[in-house]
């Protein structure tokens, strides 16, 4: 239940814009007219699609509606009259009740809350509670306005999740979209369009659509288009990027209305690339158009026979043949260029199969009636190594018979070579982790997939064999166990986890050690898993626990000390001890950042200047010369005090600070005549102890 509205109940208010609650509840109504007007009320407070209560300040029930009658199930007769906690159950009273009360001190009050109606289900209600003034201005009592809003929070609900699901579509769609204004202010933009661009989000906010146009004629023309034909598809138009490059873009433009607001949407396709092999291809075909109509790769093709038949261009430039010096042909002419030889290619297997011959290839697949396969080793073309890979396909003629064979030949050197280079970042990637400084595993749930040697030694094994395959009780206190794994299963679910954290190892030797984790999830051989990445910070967390014991027993020396102490920087105080707030009469907040010259009269007893003797005073201590001396202070309550004061300089990492020590004159004297009465005492007893 949440309070949305409480203000002070005033007497202009209009507790009952309609009159219904109160004037049913009071029967007030003059002359003949009162049935007729009690009756006419009644209905329409039954008409109405709230439930309308009238509790008096006895709370019990001097008028509901037919809703509320409908809610609880109970007839009016069963309501009216009775106190408020015969009819509502004890949770629900116990909510209402602080409300009403707070009504009846003259506060009109709305709130909401989920209730179980009298079938069971939820529903969400919004209620009203208005103090109702009868005669002499006094509050006889409250009515409740209740409103079952259940309808209208599962439509918010529903909004807000296709909202959520509107703004996910909008940055997860692979297309620019970009909403903006007639004249060109941009309203609205996804991540894909930032990224397209190059610009950043700040950027974007001050620009306007003109500035994307790589020539601004274009915007005039593409405006000109876009009013005649009211939208535009697949229009084709040079953007301009942030670091001056174009970007080919296809746009897909429809204006709309968004709330009343007349906007356009402009859908923007990167087709740079696609472009760019588009005219590519054409030009290709252009130059190639009294050659085959098959894939831009090395293409030939030979008749049953063994003739060439075909020799694109492609193959020319691969071969260094023309097709002029080799159409039509034969005895293997074909496998001069790569082999310097005459022996079969692929295609000659499509009509003759040789399996002698087809040891040649490191594999030979049969795709339906086509031949996929690669050769063992390189082809040497103008003294050039290169990798191959080949198709070969029956050509038949129209009553399905073979009349020949084509082949295509793609030069797969970069993708050989991008493999092996793949292969030497792997060995060096695995290289590199077995030589960190840190212990590296891969987990999948909580079992071991991959441990390095670093990790072994952290834990005591020999080798990994000892814990590849094994869970993380291996390794891990059992106390710590539970959690661990429980940050570990959901990483892998996706969840959000630390990605760094510590916990207590366990050695192989049962010995226990602090282990520091940096881990995130990734995938293994298409599973998720965790990759982790520990170092043994046992020495450091040691270190640690002892440092932090060192300054809890500086700070309990310093708070409990007998004198008033102030740590100084330069000039100013960084802290003091409690001894020093009772001293000055003040807190924390009136000391800390203060220079010392501020908790002191403006001059001394010797006539000097609090400020510049402070000053000098402070700056002899900082070279190392301790300071002793008196000096008069002033209470915040403005009493002067006299003291003594011991100032040294202290390191602490690295930086220099003041330590002063503060002792009151009379404390001081107190101080040195309890140590002299009790050398006396002791002088005395031994005096006796003579005689």
């Amino acid at each position: 239940m949440r309070d949305l509205h409480n203000r002070p109940h005033k007497p202009d208010d209009s507790a009952d814009p309609m009159g219904i609650g109160a004037g049913v509840a009071r029967g007030q109504v003059a002359g003949h007219h009162r049935g007729e007007d009690e009756e006419r009320l009644r209905l329409i407070a039954d008409s109405l699609p709230m439930s309308i209560v009238y509790i008096d300040r006895d709370f019990r029930y001097r008028f509901v509606n037919k809703t509320y009658e409908s809610w609880y199930g109970r007839t009016g007769g069963d309501i009216y009259g009775k106190r408020v906690d015969e009819v509502l159950a004890p949770r629900e009273l116990s909510l209402l009740r602080e409300y009403v009360e707070r009504s009846l001190k003259g506060e009109t009050v709305v709130f909401e809350q989920d209730v179980a109606d009298r079938t069971g289900v939820s529903r969400h209600l919004r209620s009203k509670i208005i103090p109702y003034t009868g005669a002499g201005s006094q509050i006889d009592g409250v009515y409740a306005l209740i409103s079952d809003t259940t309808e209208e929070r599962q439509i918010e609900t529903g909004l807000r999740r296709s909202e959520d699901r509107y703004q996910a579509l909008l940055e997860n769609i692979p297309v620019g979209i970009c909403i903006n204004t007639p004249d060109g202010r941009i309203i609205s933009y996804n991540s894909v369009l930032q990224k397209m661009t190059g610009y950043t989000r700040a950027e974007i906010s001050n620009m306007k659509t003109r500035d994307f146009f790589a020539r601004s004629h274009d915007r005039q023309v593409l405006l000109k288009h876009l009013k005649s034909k009211g939208i535009l598809h697949n229009y084709l138009v040079d953007l301009l990027r942030k670091d001056r490059k174009i970007l080919r873009a296809l746009l897909n433009i429809v204006p709309h209305t968004i709330n009343g607001e007349n906007t356009i949407l402009t859908v923007v396709q990167d087709v740079t690339e696609y472009k760019r092999t588009e005219e590519a291809l054409i030009e290709s075909e252009r130059r190639l158009t009294d050659m085959i109509n098959f894939l831009p790769d090395a293409t030939f093709a030979i008749d049953r026979d063994g003739r060439v038949i075909a020799w694109n261009r492609a193959m020319e430039e691969l071969s260094g043949v023309r097709a002029v010096d080799i159409l039509g042909k034969g005895n293997y002419e074909y496998s001069l260029p790569f082999y310097g030889k005459r022996q079969p290619l692929l295609a000659d297997f499509v009509l003759k199969p040789d399996w002698d011959e087809e040891r040649r290839y490191s594999f030979i697949a049969k795709e339906m009636d086509r031949l996929v396969a690669e050769p063992r080793e390189p082809i040497v073309l103008r003294g050039k190594p290169l990798y191959i890979w080949a198709k070969a396909s029956p050509i038949y003629d129209l009553d399905g018979n073979i009349t020949g064979v084509i082949q295509s030949v793609r030069d797969i050197t970069a993708q050989r070579e991008a493999e092996e280079r793949l292969k030497e970042s792997e060995e060096r990637y695995r290289t590199a982790i077995e030589c960190s400084n840190d212990g590296v595993a891969i987990v999948s749930g909580s079992t071991h997939l991959y441990v390095n040697q670093r990790f072994c030694d952290i834990f005591g094994f020999d080798s990994p064999d000892e814990v590849i395959g094994q869970g993380h009780e291996k390794t891990i206190d059992p106390e710590e166990l539970a959690r661990v794994r429980d940050i570990n299963q959901r990483r892998q679910r996706g969840e959000k986890v630390p990605d760094k954290y510590e916990f207590r190892g366990r050695r192989k030797d049962g010995s226990f050690i602090y282990v520091e984790v940096s881990a995130t999830g990734t995938t293994y051989r298409n599973e998720p898993v965790t990759l982790a990445y520990l170092r043994d910070v046992t020495e450091r967390k040691l270190a640690s626990d002892a440092l932090r014991d060192s300054e809890m027993r500086f700070h309990a020396i310093f708070e409990n000390a007998n004198d008033a102490i102030f740590l100084m920087d330069r000039f100013a105080i960084i802290d003091c001890n409690r001894k020093a707030l009772s001293v000055f009469g003040g807190n924390k907040e009136d000391i800390i950042a203060q220079p010392p010259h501020k908790l002191s009269p403006p001059t001394q007893l010797d006539g000097s200047d609090s400020k510049e003797k402070a000053v000098k005073i402070i700056r002899a201590a900082f070279t190392g010369e301790p300071q002793f001396f008196s000096w008069r202070h002033r209470r915040f309550d403005g009493t002067d005090f006299d003291t003594e004061i011991s100032l040294n300089s202290l390191d602490l990492s690295g930086t220099k600070y003041l330590l002063a020590i503060i002792r009151e004159k009379g404390e001081a004297r107190e101080r040195e005549r309890g140590r002299g009465q009790g050398s006396g005492s002791r002088g005395r007893g031994k005096a006796s102890r003579d005689r």
